[in-house]
């Protein structure tokens, strides 16, 4: 059957997460790769923060980039998704999502000459896309991911009277074909959120009636409780907590917590459950952050309170689109000006570690090759194809599987030429990657037509065959 490709295109953050230590910005311009093709741009990395300009990325993805001048924001628009960024004020609203950016370099932007740049995490959390920078390379590779079919609403609150000030959000999933499921993990979102608010209401409660001693700061509690969506892929989903608490004094406490979850079963998972039994992945582990601490303390830029020494068998945790995130609380091992302090272990390197059943999370897409070579796949794993074309003419690439109990299409993308966007005659990159579900042999057979002219006006310049082998799993 022959399938057609369709052409698509703060102030209470201050007092969050105070950012007290910086990289020096060093003169690093890394080419860029989506999905493995070379964008005309170029990223900024800033000691180990990376930032990607915001205009060329968002269009080589299919959305539309726009600033306003009147109200000093970019917009980032299309393909279901509606981002306003405000930089003057660290504040993006996602959909029905207001949040604050964190301070650290990962969820910032900053202009680069006249250009908007934002930090990995901004893509990461927002547009589906997995960051990872290269320096042997010298690049930054992003790599689309293919997120859940479900949608996420925003539940907000918001309440002041003269003893505290309350600003909640927290997510409520829809979509799951399992109910139950679904009002299970909703549920613990609410008594979160609950949670946040009762211990406010207690702090005001509290607090003692004279705050005169406490110079300069407001004579009121504050509750600010929001959320943050770090991996939504593989039926999985990872989500962050922030519960600021704030009872008088020169400052408030945020406690960071996360919550890893089966979204077909509803069970939970703990650090320890990704892992292969017997795999020692606390020394690993520990053995990797303590090397990114002590790589910050010779720079001068972190300074632990006490040494470190080991993670803990039930670590705080969460995923993100390319790692295992290890964070630690303000005052476990780091002054508060260090805010919350992440440390991310790729899952390629855990890859020996993780259960089968999470061997998933190491992604991985081979080229395939038109040669008439044999393309060598294992079950599970993804073959890429990527051709060229150019959509004004009126064709499209079709593609037929030979076999499609052994390959099927996973997803696709198009990247437009980032130099010529908006101009007569551009071309695109075309990208579909296929994944091998059982064992045997297959060929994939791609034509370039306009549909009208039926596939019998393909020539042989514009065909492409790809012979492929699925290798039977272990």
């Amino acid at each position: 059957m022959i399938k057609k490709i369709f052409i698509t295109g703060i102030a209470v953050l201050t007092l969050l997460f105070a950012q007290a230590y910086s990289f020096a910005a060093v003169d690093n311009q890394p080419a860029i790769e989506l999905d493995g093709v070379k964008l005309q741009a170029a990223a900024h990395i800033d000691g180990e923060n990376v930032y990607l300009p915001l205009r060329a990325v968002g269009e080589a993805l299919g959305y539309r980039i726009d600033w306003s001048e009147k109200d000093n924001t970019v917009s980032v628009s299309g393909l279901g998704k509606n981002i306003v960024i405000d930089l003057k004020n660290n504040k993006i609203t996602a959909g029905d999502h207001d949040y604050f950016m964190s301070g650290a370099a990962a969820d910032d932007g900053k202009i680069i000459g006249n250009k908007t740049y934002m930090g990995s995490g901004f893509f990461s959390d927002n547009l589906g896309l997995e960051v990872s920078w290269d320096s042997q390379e010298g690049k930054v590779k992003l790599e689309r991911v293919k997120e859940n079919a479900i949608s996420v609403k925003t539940v907000k609150e918001a309440s002041e009277t003269d003893k505290i000030k309350i600003t909640i959000q927290y997510p409520q999933i829809e979509g799951l074909s399992n109910k139950a499921v679904q009002d299970s993990i909703n549920s613990i979102f609410r008594e979160k959120a609950a949670a946040a608010r009762n211990e406010g209401l207690k702090n005001a409660e509290n607090m003692a009636p004279d705050t005169s001693k406490y110079a300069g700061s407001p004579n009121k509690c504050e509750t600010y409780f929001d959320y943050r969506l770090k991996y939504n892929q593989n039926g999985l989903l990872s989500v962050v907590f922030l519960n600021y608490q704030y009872t008088g004094g020169a400052h408030g406490l945020t406690a960071q917590s996360s919550h890893t979850f089966n979204l077909q079963t509803g069970e939970e998972y703990r650090l320890k459950d990704l892992m292969r039994s017997g795999a020692d992945y606390v020394s690993f582990i520990s053995d990797a952050v303590g090397r990114k601490i002590n790589e910050k303390v010779e720079k001068g830029v972190l300074y632990p309170l006490q040494p470190f020494k080991s993670i803990k068998d039930d670590q705080d945790f969460y995923l993100s689109n390319n790692a295992v995130v290890i964070y630690f609380q303000q005052y476990e091992y780091f002054p508060y000006a260090a805010g919350i302090q992440e440390f991310p272990v790729d899952f390629s390197a855990l890859k020996d570690m993780l259960k089968p059943d999470f061997s998933f999370l190491v992604r991985s897409s081979k080229l395939l090759e038109a040669s008439g070579a044999i393309n060598q796949l294992n079950v599970g794993e993804t073959g890429r194809v990527v051709l060229k074309g150019n959509p004004t003419t009126g064709c499209t690439w079709h593609y037929t599987v030979q076999n499609g109990d052994l390959v099927t299409l996973d997803s696709e993308y198009v990247i437009r030429d980032s130099s010529m966007i908006g101009a007569v005659g551009t071309g695109s990159t075309f990208i579909w990657n296929f994944k091998a579900l059982k064992a045997g042999e297959t060929r994939i057979t791609f034509k370039y037509y306009r549909g009208w002219e039926g596939e019998a006006s393909a020539t042989a310049d514009s065909s492409a065959e790809y012979l492929v082998r699925v290798n039977p799993s272990n």
